[in-house]
């Protein structure tokens, strides 16, 4: 074979839109689902789209291709990697920034404090904390539902994750917290070229009238205080609850992690499920207000002690209205994706909405049909075009403790309170700082309090 017909044979790049980048870039930002759909009409299941400041990313729209992105966690891509963005509040040592064996190793100790029977002890904590929340609720006026769900869950996680005994000591990390949430979503903001000049100067690190220096000088103030929770407990073994950071404080051999890493970890399950399952439940109410139905037969179902349909809406809500849109890896050797061959140092993701989408695996695909989970013998969405978590190796941790939080603040909601829409207009999704969130902000009213 000549140089010349070697060169042919060498499959071709996905294609993908001609626009220039910064328009790209305001198309995935303004109206993500529409312009990738509008891409796949025009593509095919494979294409790549190009944003300022990223290298281009090759979006799959099929179940067999997504398959294919994530067995690259084996040999083939890097995804912690992808998110050094994060790492000024995360940790670098966390599971959403490590690759490699130290990704490995810090999965294997945190796996078993994440499992169902695991999480299912914070069920009662979860339950008194939501319906204190819920009872402050205003009536007969709106309100935006995910502030009140981020608060909730900023509660939960200072029980299930920090573990915090003392009242005083856990209004102080309450309070930092909320600034730090408050500074690293600001701090998504900021450009990343900006991002990465501030994080590697310390001049620019004392202007904290910039959301990443804010970022990193309220992190530093959660690990000093969080570091004396440690040495407490480490002076006081018999002081370990069922809390991850107690947790993580025992003897696991050959899977211990240092303080940092420990500090790291907890952070990163705090930034990874925040404000993530925040807008999981917000879509939730706000599907619900909007099909009545659905809303009166999961009340008869809860009441009859029933989770199947509280189940099935959680799992129908994550599909219609799923919150983190792809599942990035960063190739680091070249991959061929049908007749298509993506380089090495592309990005490559699953287009997560799209195969939420799909017509031809769910009817109706549009619609909000809680039933569609309810077929004979299933217990979960049983097909792979499911996928609201991600999947392959870095399918997310926190999976199980997120879906646990939706269905028991949904419970408490819908057994004390009933709630109307505010507003006649459909919700849309925007894509802010990496997620897929309401556009109106899924405000509801509180009508009737029911006890």
């Amino acid at each position: 074979m000549t140089s010349a017909s070697a060169a042919a044979a060498v499959p071709d790049p996905p294609p993908g839109p001609r626009l220039p980048r910064l328009l790209q870039t305001v198309l995935i930002l303004g109206r993500p689902v529409s312009y990738l759909e509008e891409c796949r009409r025009r593509y095919g299941p494979v294409f790549q789209v190009r944003i300022i400041g990223r290298p281009p990313i090759v979006y799959v729209t099929s179940a067999e291709l997504a398959a294919q992105v994530y067995a690259t966690d084996q040999h083939a891509a890097v995804r912690g990697a992808v998110r050094e963005f994060f790492a000024p509040v995360v940790g670098a040592s966390s599971l959403i920034c490590l690759d490699g064996e130290h990704w490995t190793r810090h999965r294997k100790r945190l796996n078993p404090l994440l499992r169902p029977r695991v999480v299912a002890a914070f069920r009662a904590d979860i339950a008194a904390i939501a319906a204190a929340e819920i009872d402050r609720w205003p009536l007969g006026q709106p309100f935006a539902l995910r502030p009140r769900m981020e608060a909730i869950l900023l509660d939960v996680s200072l029980r299930a994750i920090f573990g915090v005994q003392d009242e005083v000591r856990r209004a102080a990390l309450r309070s930092l917290l909320s600034r730090l949430i408050a500074a690293s979503t600001a701090m998504m903001a900021t450009p990343p070229s900006a991002h990465r000049l501030i994080v590697r100067s310390r001049l620019a690190q004392r202007l904290t009238v910039l959301p990443t220096s804010r970022a990193i000088a309220l992190r530093r103030q959660v690990d000093e205080f969080l570091a004396g929770e440690i040495a407490a407990r480490r002076e006081s073994p018999g002081s370990h609850g069922r809390d991850v950071l107690s947790q993580l404080l025992c003897d696991d051999a050959g899977a211990v992690l240092t303080d940092q890493e420990i500090l790291d970890e907890l952070m990163a399950l705090l930034g990874a499920g925040h404000h993530t399952t925040a807008t999981a439940l917000a879509w939730a109410f706000e599907q619900l207000v909007r099909h009545p139905e659905a809303m009166a037969r999961l009340r008869e179902d809860i009441a009859r002690g029933s989770d199947r349909y509280l189940d099935a809406v959680v799992w129908e809500t994550l599909r219609v209205r799923p919150v983190v849109p792809t599942a990035t890896r960063r190739l680091t050797r070249p991959l061929a994706l049908g007749r298509y061959a993506v380089p090495a140092g592309w990005l490559v993701t699953p287009a997560i909405p799209l195969l939420h989408g799909d017509p031809a695996i769910w009817p109706r695909s549009r619609m909000f049909q809680p039933e569609r989970f309810l077929g004979e013998g299933m217990t979960g969405p049983a097909v792979p075009e499911w996928m609201p978590f991600g999947g392959g190796l870095r399918m997310c941790i926190g999976a199980h403790l997120a879906t646990l939080e939706i269905k028991v603040v949904l419970r408490e909601a819908l057994t004390r309170v009933n709630l109307a829409s505010a507003s006649q207009v459909t919700e849309c999704s925007l894509n802010r700082y990496s997620m897929l969130v309401p556009s109106r902000r899924a405000q509801v009213i509180a009508t009737e309090l029911l006890v």
